[in-house]
């Protein structure tokens, strides 16, 4: 009963407990919900008040975090540092290098400059030859300067008389130096033209020139005997020098041999021929030995280098550029001073059927020169020989020579079948029909008709213009004017005799032997 009674005692108990677990569990959620309640609210009422501003500031980084960024700046600071002076460094360089070649240029440009200087010397020579004999025909021997010239330009003109061509002898700016030198077709073909310069007549002019054998053949003999017989003003195998100062670089002889051959070929050596042993090589200081020794002898017409090979020395590099680029400096010097220079070269072993095509070297030397010379003994030993010769201003000719008992190369018979200079033709024509009248004026073709109505001088109308302008000064000896001029597009002549209101001041005209212009040493030279 008792064991009853006590686990209903402890069912009450255990009910009431739960209840009481389950009231105080509700109380607290409905006050949880209120305080609930109270927060969402009073959120509410702060927003109302406080609108929502946006975020303007990140969160601060860690402490750990700003220590990495500060680091990684170090380091992009150093790098850029180091390119910074990496930079500087190429600045620098290449700074020095502009430098360098500012150097450089400014040096070519100079040296381009004084070439140009020289060059525009060497075009107007002519120019000044001409002037010269127009000064000496009007009787005006002593030049005065204009008077608007300034003590530059005087001091140009006189040196370009004297074949002067100092560093400082222009004054041209860069930019007119470096200006092409053109003349019209016009102009050109209406100028009194300076006869061809030749050393001897027909055969040797002015300009470079080469003379080729096989060794031993006699070439340094026939060197040696031209250089004498020219600076003694004899006759070359029978045609007229100009007589001159004359040098022969033996360099391949001894004094003692030069002395021999001389008392061999001739009695008597003239003080104007020169002999040199030993010289500088191209490039190294021949140019100048040549140009100081024409400027201490002005007169100087021709220059014998003996051999090609021996002013090369002994490393040259034979090929085409090098062959040109020796030739072109030797041909400077002798178109720029007037002269004739014969180089003494060698041929080639093989025989070929152009005997010129044999010459040593590349063809480089064939182009350079203004003509060219092979001698070719006719059997080893037997003394007698070939000389062809072939040139831009000579015709192609073939002379037979032979050697004396004295050394000296002898003529036997020569190819050139028309020994009369048209030149001198033209002279002897216009002398005859100007005997009998004061002027003429007409065409080219007008004038051929009646000086060779038949054409059996070969004088077209196409020639007689040219032969004209090359005769005049040869004319003006006679008392002939002579000009040729455009009118209306047509070419006119005109001729007028000393007597004529357009012609004061020159000699009467007298009928010339044709036996007379031949032997003038001054009559002008023309290859057919």
């Amino acid at each position: 009963m008792k064991t009853m009674k006590s686990k209903k005692n402890k069912k009450n108990k255990s009910q009431k407990a739960q209840q009481s677990f389950t009231e105080r569990i509700a109380k607290a959620a409905g006050g949880f919900k209120e305080r609930a309640k109270s927060m969402n609210s009073e959120e509410k009422a702060e927003q109302v008040q406080q609108p929502e501003q946006p975020e303007t500031q990140q969160a601060q980084p860690e402490g750990g975090e700003t220590e990495v960024d500060v680091k990684a700046l170090q380091a992009e600071l150093e790098k850029a540092k180091a390119q910074s002076d990496e930079y500087l460094d190429l600045a620098q360089r290449k700074q020095a290098e502009f430098a360098n070649y500012r150097r450089r240029t400014e040096g070519i440009r100079a040296e381009a400059f004084d070439d140009g200087r020289r060059e525009a010397i060497s075009q107007l020579l002519p120019i000044v030859d001409n002037l010269e004999r127009a000064l000496a025909a009007a009787g005006i021997t002593a030049f005065a300067a204009p008077a608007d010239w300034t003590e530059e330009q005087t001091a140009y003109y006189l040196a370009a008389r004297s074949r002067d061509y100092g560093p400082n002898l222009l004054g041209f700016t860069a930019e007119q130096a470096n200006r092409l030198l053109t003349i019209d077709g016009e102009t050109l073909m209406s100028q009194p033209l300076t006869p061809l310069n030749f050393v001897v007549d027909t055969l040797l002019s002015q300009g470079l020139h080469i003379l080729a054998g096989s060794p031993k053949v006699g070439k340094s003999w026939l060197a040696l005997w031209l250089a004498v017989t020219v600076a003694k003003g004899e006759a070359v195998w029978g045609m007229g020098v100009k007589q001159g100062t004359t040098l022969y670089l033996c360099l391949e002889d001894s004094t003692l041999r030069i002395q021999n051959r001389l008392f061999e070929i001739t009695e008597d050596a003239p003080a104007n021929v020169h002999f040199s042993t030993n010289s500088d090589t191209l490039g190294k200081g021949l140019e100048e030995q040549l140009c100081a020794f024409l400027s201490e002898h002005p007169d100087t017409v021709l220059v014998i280098i003996d051999t090609l090979q021996m002013i090369r020395g002994t490393g040259y590099d034979n090929t085409y550029a090098n062959d040109y680029r020796d030739l072109s400096a030797l041909k400077r010097i002798a178109d720029a001073h007037g002269i004739a220079i014969l180089l003494i070269h060698h041929l080639r072993k093989e025989l070929a059927d152009d005997v010129f095509s044999r010459i040593s070297g590349t063809t480089a030397i064939s182009g350079a020169v203004d003509s060219s010379f092979t001698l070719i003994e006719d059997k080893r030993g037997s003394g007698k020989a070939t000389l062809s010769c072939i040139g831009r201003d000579i015709e192609y000719r073939e002379l037979t020579l032979e050697r004396n008992a004295e050394n000296v190369w002898e003529l036997v018979s020569d190819s050139r079948t028309q020994p009369e200079l048209l030149g001198g033709q033209i002279v002897i024509l216009l002398s005859e029909l100007m005997s009998d009248r004061t002027e003429f004026i007409g065409t080219p073709t007008e004038l051929s008709a009646q000086i060779d109505p038949v054409g059996s001088e070969g004088i077209t109308p196409k020639k007689v213009s040219r032969l004209i302008l090359q005769s005049v000064a040869a004319l003006s000896k006679i008392g002939i004017s002579a000009v040729v001029r455009r009118s209306n597009g047509k070419r006119l002549i005109e001729l007028r005799r000393a007597e004529s209101d357009d012609a004061q001041g020159t000699q009467a005209v007298d009928p010339i032997d044709p036996a007379d212009v031949s032997d003038d040493e001054n009559a002008p030279c023309f290859g057919v």
